[in-house]
């Protein structure tokens, strides 16, 4: 109390009138750390004197104040509140984790959490409004439908702010009139629009009438003409562009789009390559190659200065992935390349990829086991792409993984049915790996390769085929998620991998199948004890097999064991076992003021219908979710 003064100071007057400006008008951030510090030793002062008003030692609120202590304390508190002195950064990260994501409803749910924080005071309001993942709503239209409830939503979506991201769907059908022209007005919020057009002939007489301003906020457009595009119509180089003539320009904000269609010359129309950052072609491989070949000689892909993601879905027209790979799109600047295709062609993406010098994610998908011959010479020198971090391969030849990890620097990577010594080789390129998800098949076979480290390795997925031996030799200090799928003659070993490397895990998911060949003897307790017991830190386990002893479900029900899971999955002997295991687990966590576990599934061989009415009892009660599954005895 030594550094109050007494009378007030000329500037503590004028804070004083600021703060109960701030607390019962504004309600604003809008000090200064100065400011706050000498509005809470006026507030610590105002408090002395309600409990001693006759001190001579405490300063008085001065002439100019005109409202009673109780009221002047009541708003400098209101004014100083710690969250009113957040950083805008902090409390914006606050509103986000409190936020679930999903659709945004209209009209408003004005208890929905948006609405809510709008309504606690105006800083708050401008701040939620100005996050978009807040106010994203995706909306369905069927043009013609006697139903305008969607048509209504989208009219509602005006009260939304301007970072809103607004989700259209338009379908239309031959039997249904087009009232596209209704929708015009409503058009100019929208960002992201699929578009499923029913005849070409009847859009071109909309287009001609669209406002060149009705889709001025759109950056993301999915056209899907697949389903029309099946007679002479439809290849008709000079009414295609023409069609769409009038949806492309007026998108000077389109930055994303996928063409879902097998008319090339709509490749023709005015779409605005230069400004697009993404682009996704699906192709069925109803067209001539020679008007893929033509596209090529026009070259549109040229002028894509801005381009970097870039997806290619050929579906089982392996035919037209060379020509659309021989385009001059400016390979230099990807940094995402997606290619699907029935049947790969992997000399020509071999030869793309050389040009990718900037990739950072390459996703190649087939669902062909065997690829078309490959020269394998181009491949043993490598592909040297040092910017890729994430790689994702469906079944391929070893030595096309080998060329395209060589360079050392991926942090993900997705690869299937390779060879244990393959997985191990994998391992040792790449050194700053943090995320492997590989599937492991072969006979059992022996490796020369000692222990193999993993330094950065924090996420493992693995399968393995039933001939397949597990890597034990993996060293992966830093590993906190680990999901294994194998057979259940292989869940001992597994575990065992679990116990020795002393890893401290946040996820753990083993899947152990029936193994061929007869029956497989469950491990002891006390194995299945252990195991529970390195997983004290885990908040999600999931053991379908094999059953708990009941004695372990005794611990996990006193929470001796897995004491901070909150989703868990387990097999036990009955239905009666599962609901007194979590029931007993669910009153001792209420018990103690902390529910941790939110999601539980049992895996029971029988009689999983009489459970129904006391589980939905324990969700009601503990606000949990809890479902029982059937599965057949092993």
């Amino acid at each position: 109390m030594d550094e109050i003064m007494n009378p007030l100071l000329a500037s503590d007057i004028t804070l004083i009138e600021k703060l109960e400006n701030i607390a019962s008008i504004t309600n604003e951030i809008v000090l200064s750390v100065e400011e706050i510090s000498r509005g809470r030793v006026l507030l610590s002062a105002a408090q002395a004197m309600l409990l001693e008003p006759e001190s001579k030692d405490v300063m008085t609120l001065g002439p100019r104040s005109t409202r009673s202590l109780t009221e002047h304390i009541s708003k400098l508190s209101i004014a100083l509140a710690p969250h009113k002195c957040l950083p805008t950064e902090i409390l914006e990260n606050i509103f986000c984790a409190l936020h679930s994501s999903g659709s945004l409803e209209l009209p408003p749910v004005l208890d929905h959490h948006p609405w809510v924080l709008g309504r606690v005071c105006s800083s708050w309001r401008r701040l939620s409004r100005s996050i978009p993942d807040f106010w994203k709503t995706e909306i369905c239209l069927v043009l013609g439908s006697t139903n305008h409830s969607s048509l209504k939503q989208l009219r509602r979506a005006e009260i939304l702010p301007s970072v809103a991201k607004i989700h259209l769907s338009v379908h239309e059908y031959y039997s249904m009139p087009l009232t596209w022209r209704a929708l015009f007005p409503c058009l100019s919020y929208v960002h992201q629009l699929d578009y499923i057009p029913a005849d070409r002939r009847l859009n071109h007489h909309v287009m001609a009438d669209f406002p060149r301003t009705a889709l001025s906020s759109l950056t993301c457009l999915r056209l899907n003409d697949w389903h029309f595009c099946s007679g002479k119509e439809a290849f008709n180089e000079e009414t295609v562009p023409k069609s769409y003539a009038g949806l492309f320009g007026p998108t000077s904000q389109l930055e994303d789009l996928t063409l879902r269609s097998d008319t090339p010359a709509l490749l023709f129309s005015d779409i605005p390559w230069s400004q697009l950052r993404s682009l996704c072609l699906e192709v069925k491989g109803s067209s001539s190659l020679s008007a893929w070949t033509e596209i090529g000689h026009q070259n549109p892909f040229r002028r894509m200065s801005s381009l970097r993601n870039l997806t290619l879905d050929i579906g089982d027209a392996h035919d037209y992935l060379s020509i659309i790979l021989s385009f001059d799109f400016p390979w230099q600047q990807l940094t995402s390349f997606k290619v699907r295709q029935k049947i790969p062609c992997y000399d020509k993406l071999l030869k793309t990829l050389q040009k990718c010098i900037s990739l950072i994610d390459f996703e190649l998908t087939h669902h062909d086991d065997l690829p078309r011959l490959v020269n394998r010479t181009e491949f043993d020198s490598g592909v040297v792409l040092s910017s890729l971090e994430t790689l994702k391969l469906p079944r391929v030849p070893f030595f096309i993984i080998r060329a395209l990890v060589s360079a050392g620097n991926l942090l993900s990577v997705t690869i299937n049915s390779v060879s244990l010594p393959d997985f191990y080789t994998v391992i040792k390129k790449c050194p700053r790996l943090t995320d492997l998800d590989s599937s492991i098949e072969g006979s059992k076979q022996s490796t020369d390769a000692g222990s193999v480290t993993s330094p950065q390795l924090t996420t493992l997925s693995i399968g393995i085929s039933n001939e397949s031996p597990f890597p034990t030799k993996l060293i992966t200090p830093l590993l906190i998620s680990l999901s294994i799928y194998c057979r259940s003659n292989l869940f001992e070993t597994a575990a065992e991998f679990l116990i020795d490397s002393n890893i401290q895990l946040r996820k753990f998911v083993c899947i152990a199948c029936s193994s061929h060949g007869g029956h497989c003897f469950p491990p002891s307790a006390q194995f299945l004890r252990e195991v529970l017991l390195r997983l004290d830190y885990c908040s999600q386990v999931i053991i379908p097999w094999p059953q708990l002893p009941q004695d372990v479900l005794d611990e996990f029900a006193s929470r001796s064991l897995l004491p901070c899971v909150d989703k868990l999955a387990i097999a036990v002997s009955s239905p009666d076992a599962f609901l007194t295991v979590i029931q007993r687990r669910l009153e001792r966590e209420a018990e103690s003021g902390l529910i941790t576990l939110r999601d539980i599934r049992g895996y029971i061989s029988d009689r999983i219908e009489c459970l129904k009415s006391n589980l939905k009892e324990l969700e009601v009660k503990y606000d949990v979710k809890c479902v029982a599954i059937y599965r057949v005895a092993w």
